[in-house]
């Protein structure tokens, strides 16, 4: 018995926060004072009259009241009325007709601890533990006295019977065998539990797929489709005697080139001294990389011969022609620096780290 549109919300709203309603016609879950469209997703039938041998019901005036329901804190000082004929809907939409199907119940406890949270938050400096409620996926975590960890494993069962079926669907479309759904399936899970957009950090986009790249690699089998938790690209070190396996890197991006660039193109000039400038410039250049000491770097541009060689002699690994959004992404996963040019490698840059860097080769059909 309520006497304000704001309580008749707040009723609304719990049982959408409860998961007992769904808005069908709106993507947030927002209970509205206005046409709005909403389905039942589990038993809200309330008993017309107390249980003899539980407190979780008031009889007032001939009318149920279960316990979550008193637990909804209301704003007195409003003192709007509510229609007459927005009573009768409002009593359609909190009994809903389940179907004649037998619906899994839920505990008081449950409701009141967990589902509807907000409410809990303000008495959690009286309990003894805060709920986690189905804010937590770990299952070894939730209780089961109380339904909780029931309740999740039925939320999980439902999720994933969804995704099989629109996984099912997609196949379908595209013309596929089913057998892709043992492949894929474990694939997107691992992919959903690595990925973690930074919204709140780095602006991302909360759409993970702008964060995984699917690299396709001609021949192999089905079976063989994996997830890598890093960066993978098309490359080969610049010197077959460089190591192409390390591990915890120390990496160097550069934007830049590494040659000498002579730039006197009005007359003739002499070669040698041309080739000595040139070496002792690129001495300079490596020297200085080598100050930073980087096990690894990855250059956008070209590299001359002669640098290979230096940076050969002092055990670095080297790649070159790096694609510009490759060291993006790279600088992005490994938390290094962009280095733009020589003088910047004054400034000691910070270099990028990761588990292992390592270089795999795939025979092709074509035996390449």
């Amino acid at each position: 018995h309520i006497t304000t549109r704001v309580q008749a919300i707040a009723i609304g709203q719990a049982l959408v926060d409860g998961r007992w309603l769904e808005c069908v016609s709106h993507h947030d879950q927002l209970f509205r004072d206005e046409y709005a469209l909403y389905r039942p997703l589990q038993s809200t039938e309330f008993s017309e009259t107390p249980s003899p041998d539980s407190d979780s019901v008031n009889s007032v005036e001939g009318h149920s009241e279960p316990s979550w329901f008193k637990d909804i804190k209301f704003d007195d000082s409003d003192t709007e009325q509510i229609a007459d004929e927005g009573e009768d809907n409002l009593a359609k939409y909190l009994n809903p007709e389940n179907g004649g199907q037998q619906m899994f119940s839920i505990s008081d406890a449950f409701i009141k601890e967990s589902l509807f949270n907000r409410r809990v938050e303000e008495k959690s400096k009286e309990l003894f533990f805060t709920p986690l409620g189905w804010h937590h996926s770990n299952l070894d975590l939730l209780r089961e006295e109380n339904g909780e960890k029931q309740a999740m494993e039925r939320l999980l069962s439902a999720n994933h019977n969804h995704m099989m079926a629109l996984l099912q669907q997609l196949l379908y479309n595209e013309s596929l065998s089913l057998s892709w759904r043992d492949i894929i399936v474990p694939v997107v899970c691992q992919v959903v539990q690595t990925v973690r957009p930074d919204v709140k950090n780095r602006d991302d986009d909360m759409d993970i797929r702008q964060f995984v790249h699917i690299k396709k690699i001609p021949g192999g089998k089905k079976f063989d489709s994996m997830v890598v938790n890093g960066f993978v690209c098309t490359k080969n070190v610049a010197h077959k005697k460089m190591n192409s396996c390390l591990k915890n890197p120390k990496i160097l991006l550069l934007k830049c080139s590494i040659e000498y660039l002579y730039r006197e193109e009005t007359k003739f000039t002499c070669i040698d001294p041309i080739v000595l400038q040139e070496r002792e410039f690129l001495k300079n250049y490596v020297q200085r990389i080598v100050d930073v000491r980087p096990n690894l770097v990855l250059v956008e541009k070209t590299v001359s011969r002669i640098a290979q060689d230096m940076l050969l002699e002092h055990g670095i690994t080297l790649v070159i022609n790096v694609k510009p959004q490759v060291l993006d992404r790279v600088s992005r996963m490994t938390q290094g620096d962009l280095v733009m040019s020589m003088d910047q490698l004054l400034t000691k840059p910070r270099l990028g780290t990761c588990h292992k860097f390592y270089m795999q080769v795939f025979q092709l059909p074509n035996d390449q």
